[in-house]
């Protein structure tokens, strides 16, 4: 599990490249630019919740609709990644 608190910053979050089970990451940010590093071979959900966040995804691998973005196979998963990020004006892009 992983917990990131954060105000007004610029994250970099690199998942890792063989999770083990369902592994849940919680990232509360303010005013902040996110950039989120999906591994090839790892499933993940990203879900975002609060004020002016933005969600775009340059990684072919998850396709944004809504608030979320997901790869394929994340539903039947066994080792996973959900993310969720609860933010301010947040801007997330996915690699």
């Amino acid at each position: 599990e992983v917990r990131v608190r954060a105000g007004a910053s610029k994250i970099t979050l690199v998942l890792p490249s063989s999770p083990r089970g369902a592994v849940p990451v919680r990232l509360d940010a303010g005013a902040a630019t996110v950039e989120i590093e999906v591994p090839a071979g790892v499933e993940a959900r990203v879900t975002t919740r609060g004020g002016a966040v933005s969600l775009g995804s340059a990684n072919p691998r998850l396709e944004v609709r809504g608030g979320f973005a997901e790869t394929s196979g994340y539903a039947s998963a066994r080792d996973r990644v959900t993310i969720t990020v609860d933010g301010g004006a947040t801007s997330i892009s996915i690699r």
